[in-house]
């Protein structure tokens, strides 16, 4: 037995042995305990996948309300509906289809576990094709195998096993349609079989219309048959390039076929074949037909792209580029660390040219990857990481296919191990304790390391700190962001900063501000103080009950475009960022006679300012 063969044995059973523990959790998990309600999307996704299991289709009835209520207390918190415009009786759920029909057989007999299993056996798929994904390295399918489990397993891929949304599908979907592509790049050229590439884009046309920007995934099997219609025009050989161009055709029309099918599916279940568009709206709190007073045109609030509003701006743009690498909530490096390394590693570079070339597959993928980033950069760029309710960038999980098909052989031993030992750093906690992470969604950039990453200003209104301690602040003149916890939250016109933390916020203003006036009066222990306001830094040390007044140049603000469902998406807001750190605190409790405060205390602050 040659080493690829023990190492493949070995490997078939070392994964069985791995899908047992994660269905299993999957299986037993109480998710509406765990959570105390819906976050983010999940309400619509099950209601749709209950209502087809148990009425078999997709309009919101008062029976889907009781029955959801049962198992969810809350009811389907979040749900979005949409109404036929002349009749707002006749209401449908207003999300794509496909995942929530794929899971029906698994929601009948395991209920809201049912979802999670399937969730499960996406990711075990996306496992399996990855362990296939490296054409140039036969020699060395143990090193294949940790890499792909390092890239998707130590990550903030994991936590999506746990919930109740699609993110997880659609990648598996991607990771299903490139799969046939795949072998036909294996397949010698004179061998290779044109019904791969029409199996491949047929299915990736189902992923494009689960997810639009899946689209662009057709780049990649496309790509060799373009270049060889090119290079034959260029040689004038007309008949083979006219068959390569028919063969182009053939493809496209494949890939529509897929993506109408799906298409098709959702208007015959929902009544139209774009789910987010129409009379759709997010409703939380009362829901239609909970009462006779309560209907569609009475509950909820419209969020409808043909209500939105496309602005673009260069300036966050280029933000938008930082953040989408070393953001604190949603970026690359801290939370999806081994498709960063896979950037690097693409590159063309000194002996690495000479090793591996830059084959026609690692250009595709690199293309892809740049039109994927910027597309969400651009289109969205309020909310290019999937909302509030995600654990680093929600979106990104679909399209990682084109980073980790970067490469066609795994890295060397030493950097998978290097990568994984940061990765553990940075991600790990999220993805070892998978279902934690997701049910507090908001502490993951709270975390020890992932807290010195800079906050995403591009994003406030939809950090994943979404409670009313932490954002949209009023205070006088601007509202506050609050980053972490290391703070008290508002306390008259200012705020307490917990002894020995570093505090971070924005200040989000509506006129440009000429200087800041932070007044400080520090706690009942010596202290040292360090605060950052824009580019003014100040460090001293502090007596107990000490006062302090500092007046700090902001510098050039940070532009905020609030974009999307409002209606001044272009007027913008100034936005600072600020961290105040301490190095001590008292505890009013033990040092104050007559108080029952139990906080840990490092300085109050005060913040006004001077447009």
């Amino acid at each position: 037995m040659t080493l690829t063969e023990f190492s493949r044995t070995h490997i078939r059973w070392l994964g069985l042995i791995a899908a047992f523990p994660l269905l299993g959790a999957a299986w037993m998990v109480d998710l509406p305990a765990k959570w105390g309600g819906f976050i983010g999307d999940s309400g619509v996704y099950y209601a749709m996948a209950d209502s087809l299991a148990r009425d078999s289709d997709l309009l919101y009835t008062r029976s889907d309300l009781v029955r959801i209520t049962r198992e969810w207390p809350g009811g389907p918190q979040g749900v979005l509906l949409a109404a036929n415009e002349s009749r707002p009786d006749l209401i449908h759920y207003a999300k794509p289809a496909l995942y929530p029909l794929l899971t029906v057989p698994l929601v009948m007999l395991f209920k809201t576990n049912g979802m999670l299993i399937f969730n499960a056996l996406c990711f075990l798929g996306i496992l399996w094709v990855g362990f296939r994904s490296f054409p140039d390295a036969s020699d060395r399918t143990t090193d294949a195998v940790v890499w792909t489990l390092v890239f998707w397993g130590l990550t903030a891929v994991t936590p999506y096993v746990f919930t109740l949304t699609p993110d997880l599908f659609n990648c598996a979907a991607v990771m299903a349609g490139l799969y046939p592509w795949l072998l036909w790049q294996r397949q010698p050229a004179e061998n290779r079989k044109i019904g791969l590439l029409a199996a491949s884009v047929a299915i990736l046309g189902l992923a494009a219309a689960a997810r639009p920007p899946n689209a662009l995934f057709i780049i990649l099997p496309l790509w060799p048959v373009a270049e060889n219609a090119v290079s034959q025009i260029r040689s004038r050989r007309s008949k083979p390039a006219l068959r390569n161009v028919a063969v182009m055709a053939a493809l496209v029309l494949a890939f529509a076929a897929g993506a109408a099918l799906v298409l098709w599916l959702n208007r015959d279940l929902t009544g139209q074949a774009f789910a987010y568009g129409g009379a759709r709206k997010r409703i939380v709190g009362h829901f239609p037909f909970e009462t006779p007073d309560f209907t569609f045109m009475n509950t909820g609030e419209e969020i409808s792209t043909r209500s939105t509003q496309f602005v673009f701006h260069w300036s966050t743009l280029w933000l938008n580029l930082r953040y989408f690498l070393v953001g604190r909530f949603a970026g690359l490096i801290p939370y999806f660390l081994p498709a960063a390394v896979s950037c690097l590693l693409a590159v063309p570079l000194g002996t690495r040219r000479a090793e591996s070339g830059t084959s026609n597959g690692r250009l595709s993928a690199g293309l892809l990857c740049g039109l994927l980033v910027l597309f969400h950069l651009v289109y969205i760029p309020s909310n290019y990481h999937g909302g509030s309710c995600a654990v680093g960038n929600r979106y990104l999980i679909s399209y990682l296919p084109a980073f980790f098909l970067l490469l066609r052989r795994p890295p060397g031993r030493r950097l998978i191990l290097a990568v994984a030992a940061v990765a553990a750093l940075l991600s790990g906690p999220l993805a070892l304790n998978p279902i934690d992470a997701m049910a507090r969604y908001p502490d993951a950039g709270k975390r020890p390391v992932l807290n010195r990453f800079p906050p995403e200003i591009t994003l406030l209104n939809s950090w994943p700190v979404d409670d009313l301690r932490h954002v949209r602040v009023p205070f006088q003149g601007y509202f506050a962001y609050f980053a972490d916890d290391n703070q008290w939250g508002k306390e008259l016109d200012g705020f307490w900063v917990k002894g020995d933390s570093r505090a971070s916020l924005v200040l989000r203003c509506w006129e440009p501000v000429a200087a800041f006036q932070v007044h400080i009066a520090n706690g009942g222990a010596p202290n040292r103080l360090h605060v950052r306001i824009g580019k003014d830094r100040f460090n001293f040390k502090a007596q107990p009950g000490e006062r302090f007044q500092i007046d700090a140049d902001p510098g050039p603000a940070t532009l905020f475009f609030n974009l999307g469902f409002t209606d001044r998406p272009s007027r913008p807001s100034y936005c600072y960022p600020v961290s105040i750190s301490t190095t001590d605190g008292f505890i009013p409790k033990f040092t104050e006679p007559g108080s029952e405060d139990p906080r840990f205390l490092g300085c109050f602050i005060q913040i006004g300012l001077s447009s």
